[in-house]
């Protein structure tokens, strides 16, 4: 984006420069940085009754402490690392452009977008889900609460950054009470027996998709950060604050509840609820309730955060021809919307854009909203890690106030064991289960094509605007040829003329006639303009 907030291009075209990235309008630091990514990598406990209905605790409580220390830790530092070289807002949509070209990433930036949205939009009707076991509500009453949640929350966006920072650190405080009630009230009551039962079938396809789930929030790191202040110090500082507390908050309160409650047939989103009131009283039941509810809100406001600066990103990636379609419509939208709105660090028109659309998925499955997330998520990850190692070869000289030891080998040896996880869910995404292969192949199928169907249109504008250039400077330089040769023919028809009358009257009308070619190219430029 340029002064004005509007969209821009660096001169050789490669990347884009956004006024976010700016450090004088940096205002999330290290603590309200903690508070929005909290809700990014966990959010709490609530809803990770599915682990146990996975396997048994034996399993679950080692894919905890595992995949944290494997997975997680070295993606949030290789988040730090990019974050540091390039700050500005988007985060790895800016990484993997830059290190595979615009044609990969737009279809990245389409992928990023697309998962976020999804994801965001899981939130609210998960809140709606809990009032509605409450209060039984019919679905369309459900889907209804869920687009005011969703309403609600964008309004609070528009009034910019720190507000929302200020929003999630309020929702951190008053979700993670309860949590820590049930967690120090749990204490005598712990069984170690119950921790280390491997008794029982482990669907492997599951446990291992809510694993990587419950942890990805680490690539959403960077979507700030353009906004954040100091960021050498700030996400290395963040990364060890989270890691071990969202390990802590993951397994104490899961070993409190088995102690209490160790039938896996039980365990249903919201059993939770229902061990707190069995360990303390419906007074904690009913705080239970009010914090998982405000603990999807948090949810919904991080990760609607990543969705609209990916969307930024694709529509700003796309942008900026001059001539096609989408700068005629972005022209012909007011400069309210597509100005950089300076207190919420984007353009309101991203931010209203991703609003209408989740309030329209409010209305769908969440199982059917969840395929869709995590076929895509994989071959994002895996963008990711290899533009890590892309940069580091091809970059070698650019700034990392924040830098990984070692050379390219150990870049490699960073990003294997995330790889090899990566790919192993893929596979057991699309083949493994049950339904794997009939629901969620199809559902891979249909958004790569949906994107392939926007390459392609993408493709075709890029062409009809190479084209229409080069048409315009054949015929701007026809007339140029032209008009000199006319100017050269009247100087010649001036000297021929009282000497040579029929010389005189050749030069004349070829002159008239260069004179009428160059005009007639004149009018088509003027039409092409």
């Amino acid at each position: 984006m340029g002064k004005d907030g509007r969209m821009s291009f660096d001169q050789r075209g490669e990347g884009l420069v956004s006024s976010s990235s700016s450090s004088s309008g940096s205002s999330v630091g290290l603590w309200g940085l903690v508070a929005i990514a909290f809700f990014w990598v966990s959010g709490g406990v609530y809803g990770n009754e599915t682990l146990v209905m996975a396997a048994p605790s034996y399993y679950v409580f080692v894919g905890l402490i595992i995949v944290p220390l494997v997975y997680s830790l070295p993606i949030a530092l290789i988040t730090a690392e990019l974050s540091t070289a390039m700050p500005a807002d988007g985060g790895f949509g800016h990484w993997v452009r830059k290190a595979c070209g615009a044609r990969i990433g737009m279809h990245n930036a389409y992928w990023v977008w697309i998962i976020w949205l999804v994801d965001s939009s899981v939130y609210p009707v998960l809140a709606s889900h809990f009032i509605s076991n409450q209060f039984k509500m019919p679905k369309a009453l459900q889907s209804l609460v869920a687009d005011i949640i969703i309403v609600s929350i964008t309004m609070v966006k528009l009034t910019g950054t720190k507000a929302v920072v200020r929003l999630s650190s309020v929702i951190s405080a008053v979700s993670f009470v309860p949590t820590v009630i049930y967690m120090l009230v749990g204490i005598p009551k712990l069984e170690t027996k119950e921790l280390v039962e491997r008794t029982g079938e482990v669907d492997w396809p599951l446990l291992l998709s809510w694993m990587l789930w419950l942890y990805s929030g680490f690539f959403s790191m960077g979507s700030l950060a353009g906004q954040v202040r100091d960021p050498q110090k700030t996400y290395v500082k963040v990364t060890g604050v989270l890691i071990p507390f969202v390990m802590l908050l993951n397994i104490w309160p899961l070993a409190v509840s088995l102690s209490i409650d160790n039938d896996r047939d039980n365990y249903n989103p919201g059993h939770f609820n229902d061990l707190a009131g069995k360990l303390a009283g419906n007074w904690l039941k009913f705080l239970f309730l009010i914090a998982s509810n405000l603990c999807q809100v948090g949810l919904y406001t991080g990760q609607s955060l990543t969705s609209e600066r990916a969307l930024a990103h694709l529509v700003e990636s796309a942008s900026g021809k001059g001539d096609s379609w989408l700068d005629r419509v972005l022209r012909m939208l007011p400069d309210t919307l597509t100005e950089m709105n300076d207190k919420a660090g984007i353009a309101p028109l991203y931010v209203m854009i991703n609003a209408c659309i989740a309030a329209i998925l409010a209305w769908f499955p969440v199982t059917s909203l969840v395929e869709y997330e995590m076929m895509l998520m994989s071959l994002v990850a895996l963008l990711f890690l290899y533009s890590f190692v892309k940069l580091r070869i091809t970059e070698p000289d650019m700034p990392r106030p924040f830098r990984l030891r070692g050379g390219t080998w150990m870049a490699i040896g960073w990003i294997v064991i995330p790889t090899m996880i990566t790919l192993v869910n893929l596979g057991f995404q699309l083949f493994g289960g049950d339904d794997g292969f009939r629901t969620h192949v199809p559902a891979f199928i249909s958004v790569l094509l949906v994107g392939g169907l926007a390459h392609f249109a993408w493709h075709l504008e890029a062409r009809k605007s190479w084209t229409r250039a080069s048409l315009f400077r054949k015929i701007h330089e026809e007339s140029r040829v032209d008009l000199e040769e006319s100017q050269l023919l009247t100087t010649v028809q001036g000297g021929t003329a009282s000497g040579d009358d029929e010389n005189g009257s050749e030069a004349h009308y070829r002159s008239g006639k260069l004179a009428s070619r160059s005009t007639r190219s004149e009018d088509k430029l003027f039409t092409l303009e």
